[in-house]
């Protein structure tokens, strides 16, 4: 019922409220005609009623300032409001019925409503009688209670009804005798301060004799004689205060004394500079910068204080170090919100399995997935969470596997009976088959609710890249279907997914369609994408369904919600903090993130600062100086400067943690001890308190992807070089000594990215050849065929020179084993390219028929028939070989009949367990 440019249409809907209320018989009893008291009147009423319920003066002076104030906002957001309705009414040429000397504790009226209240006590407790605290009730609103209530007989539960006078309306009704004169914007800004300062201090009144000089001395005059009339209703424990005289207005000791006064009560600090940037308007063109220019922005204030009272009423609570108190809200996203909300929904209706969300570094992907989490909380639902990492290169689908491993770990352990275990792992056996064992290396967590038996053979002769994708789907969809109403799994960063974790997303995506359990939430940046038009995420995001996943995509913030989130983080109006928030968007454009550190880097430069002097006690900040400095033009930049001032033990851990990642195993770390001469697990909980890391389960991770960046180029090339290659090489040593597998994976990540030119020692480029040829070897196995191409053209590199002479048999494991992985990913042009080396360089017909077969077999995979049959028929003839039968031969008819007898007979089982061939060249004939 706010912002009405006429009078008459808030009198009209209140009525028709209360007559529609009326016309239900079971309403009448709850409401009662309106009453109407001035706001002096309120102020004692109010100012008794709670001074009844407290022992001493004391007491009502300290401890339930808290209590008036949050009764008084309401009243006071009300009154600003009309005086903000009357003053957009005047910018449309209306004429202002309101004069100055209307705005005062006399003219302003409440209109209440009386309201019946059953509650039930307990006979342990003391019924409530007249002077209740309703506001504890969060019921701000509430006056008073004008009744005792009656009790009931009962010794137990004790039922009585209250009756509450609430607010409906307050308004503006000028006396007889007011000066009708409507005075100047500035001192009707005034008037008001001076009205609040005497509602908010409990009836004080701000002036005694001496009023300011203005040419509205009518109004002066008025509140003087207001002064004399109510003086006699001081309140004892409330302090009386010293007259103004025109010498104290004049020198600026009025202002300062009148939030002294204010502040001496225990009205917040925040309602305290209110109030003075009221009275501030009483200088006219001299007043400060800070004072009120319009009635909505009292109001907007005022609203401020009641929707986030925690910040923007005590605002003065700042940490020990006067840290910023910044917000988890999500700003301007309220429609990305509700796509993730209705997204969620259609899930549970099978229509929907997640949402994309999109945007460049630091504009807030993660906070609105954690908006998702909160929906699974809700739901009784699991979310699980898994991050891929630029850098931290792992055992292929070792993040995907990380998510799977926590699904079982959760499940594991809601298992109360062996009876629920066996039941469980008969479900999963029947579901997964013999081939569950192919899981056992990514999902080690898989064996607590199923024993996983190894099959020797029946790997040669599936197709492990959908085994795995159809094992990882059946699983999820089992466990989802049988245990628990909904799963929520987060993949954030996905920019950086390798290709083996894309190919399985895309399967369960396009699997579970028509899912009601399992909601997904993809995070990735798109700025990368623009850049790699032709990239495979690129056309893994262009393929994706909007019946899979609502693609949500994120902007930086606009000059507007910059200016919010300043507000909100320094806890001040958003109409102090706009030349600020105005520069900080020039320079951030409005990155979330960015902005963020463009805060902290200004408090460590001393250019924003929390002010504990005078009464104004809030942030403060030297805009010529801000403006002065050479402030970095990208985020990066911004947070190099800040690790620069950091002590050289906590840069040397940071750097240390940045070659391996943006993220770090606790156990990784620890190794790594012992090599870097100091405890890095140390290191990194101190740079945890300074804000660069925090911890997630088991690892120390990056607060931000452009921390790790700024921290990983504080260091030089060469000694980022240098520093992989120490790393690789330790971790190694201990990965081959522990059986590792895990940390062998990120050892050698480590040794490829300080690269060959790095390492001067033959044996040592021969010892990494081998291990690139090891993790290779495993990649295959868990059919991540890039990644293994990739460790095998690693491998090569590190060969020294001569390689086919001096290292032969690793030489042609090298070139044959990419060469089958380029064939795998389908690049016949990069088979050619190994194979012609194979075919140059190999000494033996085995070798030579190995890569040969690849050949074929890439041809065929390229739809290239043709080249394969005319390639397979020569190879055939220099082998001496017959080319196959032609159909119409009866012999082969009757030996196609046999086999079909013989194949036929044989279980899934036994025929997955037929013992391999090992002759090459037969296998190559066939």
């Amino acid at each position: 019922l706010s912002n009405r440019d006429e009078e008459g249409e808030l009198e009209s809907d209140l009525r028709e409220l209360f007559v529609r209320s009326f016309k239900d018989p079971s309403e009448r009893s709850l409401l009662e005609p309106l009453e109407q008291i001035s706001l002096r009147q309120w102020i004692e009423e109010s100012k008794s009623n709670i001074h009844d319920g407290v022992g001493t003066d004391s007491e009502f002076s300290a401890s339930n300032t808290s209590v008036y104030v949050m009764k008084a906002l309401p009243i006071a957001l009300k009154l600003t409001d009309r005086l903000a309705s009357d003053e957009e009414a005047c910018l449309k040429g209306i004429q202002s019925n309101i004069p100055p000397g209307a705005i005062s504790t006399d003219c302003v009226v409440i209109d209440l409503y009386s309201h019946n209240q059953l509650c039930s006590f307990h006979d342990s407790h003391e019924i409530p009688m007249t002077g209740h605290d309703i506001t504890q009730d969060f019921d701000w609103d509430v006056l008073s209670m004008e009744k005792e209530p009656s009790r009931s007989d009962s010794k137990t539960d004790q039922n009585v009804t209250m009756i509450e006078r609430r607010i409906a309306n307050v308004d503006i009704i000028p006396r007889q005798g007011v000066d009708p004169t409507t005075g100047s914007k500035d001192f009707r800004l005034f008037s008001l301060g001076v009205t609040l300062f005497e509602l908010f201090s409990r009836g004080n009144l701000l002036f005694r004799n001496d009023w300011p000089h203005h040419h509205d001395n009518t109004l002066t005059d008025n509140l003087n004689n207001e002064s004399a009339e109510v003086d006699k209703h001081s309140t004892p424990g409330i302090p009386k205060f010293k007259k103004f005289n025109r010498k104290s207005i004049s020198d600026g000791t009025f202002l300062h004394e009148s939030i002294a006064k204010l502040l001496i009560l225990g009205v917040p600090p925040a309602l305290c500079a209110l109030v003075g940037d009221l009275l501030d308007c009483q200088k006219g063109e001299l007043r400060g910068e800070d004072a009120y220019k319009s009635f909505a922005d009292v109001r907007e204030d005022l609203q401020l204080t009641l929707d986030d009272p925690t910040r923007f009423l005590d605002s003065t609570q700042v940490g020990p170090d006067h840290s910023f108190k910044f917000s988890n809200k999500l700003y301007g996203r309220e429609k990305d919100i509700e796509t993730v909300e209705q997204a969620y929904l259609q899930t549970s209706r099978g229509s929907c399995n997640g949402v994309l969300i999109l945007g460049e570094a630091g504009v807030g992907k993660s906070a609105l997935a954690s908006h998702a989490e909160e929906l699974t909380t809700h739901a009784n639902g699991y979310f699980f969470s898994g991050q891929f990492d630029k850098n931290y290169t792992t055992k292929p689908l070792f993040i995907i596997g990380n998510v799977f491993n926590q699904i079982c770990d959760a499940f594991a352990e809601n298992i109360r009976t062996n009876h629920d275990k066996q039941r469980i792992s008969t479900l999963l056996q029947n579901s997964l088959g013999v081939q569950a064992y192919l899981l056992h290396d990514i999902l080690p967590s898989l064996s607590k609710l199923m024993p996983l038996k190894s099959y020797e053979t029946s790997n040669h002769f599936v197709d492990m890249a959908r085994s795995l994708r159809f094992l990882f789907f059946t699983l999820l969809q089992t466990l989802t279907s049988h245990f628990v109403e909904s799963i929520t799994i987060l993949l954030d960063d996905f920019q950086w997914a390798d290709e083996a974790s894309l190919l399985l997303t895309s399967s369960i995506l396009h699997d579970i369609v028509g899912s009601k359990y399992v909601f997904f939430v993809i995070c990735c940046r798109d700025d990368d994408i623009k850049v790699e038009k032709n990239s495979h995420l690129a056309q893994w995001i262009a393929a994706v369904s909007e019946s899979h996943l609502k693609k949500i995509v994120l902007c930086n913030l606009n000059a507007n919600l910059c200016r919010k989130f300043v507000s909100d983080t320094l806890c001040l109006s958003p109409r102090l903090v706009c030349l600020l928030s105005s520069v900080l968007f020039s320079k951030t454009l409005g990155n979330p993130f960015f902005v963020r550190k463009m805060l902290e880097s200004l408090k460590e430069e001393g250019c924003l600062h929390f002010s504990l002097k005078g009464t104004r006690r809030r942030w403060v900040w030297d805009l010529d100086k801000i403006l002065d400095l050479d402030i970095a033009d990208n985020v990066v930049a911004l947070l190099t400067r800040k690790l620069d001032k950091l002590p050289s033990d906590m840069q040397q851990g940071l750097q240390a943690a940045a070659c391996l990642g943006s993220s770090v195993d606790n156990s990784v770390a620890e190794v790594l001890s012992s090599q870097l001469g100091f405890n890095l697990c140390t290191i990194l909980q101190q740079a945890m308190q300074k804000g660069y890391m925090d911890q997630v389960g088991s690892k120390f991770r990056f607060v931000h992807d452009k921390v790790h960046q700024a921290v990983y180029e504080m260091m030089p090339e060469k000694q980022r070089r240098e520093r992989h290659i120490a790393f690789g090489l330790f971790l190694s040593s201990q990965a081959l000594n522990n059986g590792n597998d895990d940390m062998l994976f990120i050892a050698v990540s480590q040794i490829n990215r300080g690269g060959p030119g790095a390492v001067s020692n033959p044996l040592q480029k021969t010892m990494i050849a081998s291990l690139n040829m090891n993790v290779g070897t495993k990649a295959v196995s868990l059919s991540d065929f890039a990644s293994a191409l990739d460790y095998f053209k690693h491998g090569i590199l590190f060969l020294n020179q001569n390689h086919w002479e001096n290292q032969y048999a690793l030489s042609n494991e090298l070139y044959g084993a990419a060469a089958e992985a380029a064939c795998e990913i389908n690049d016949p042009q990069l088979v050619m390219t190994f194979s012609d080396q194979l075919l140059s360089n190999s000494k033996s017909l085995e070798d030579r028929l190995n890569a040969m077969y690849i050949v074929v077999k890439s041809f065929r995979r390229a739809m290239l028939f043709q080249e394969s049959k005319k390639f397979a028929s020569n190879m055939l003839e220099l082998l001496g070989e017959e080319l196959p039968r032609p159909m119409g031969d009866s012999q082969l008819i009757s030996d196609i009949r046999t086999m079909h007898g013989v194949i036929s007979e044989l279980s899934d089982d036994s025929f997955l367990n037929l013992k391999r061939a090992h002759d090459k060249k037969q296998i190559f004939i066939v």
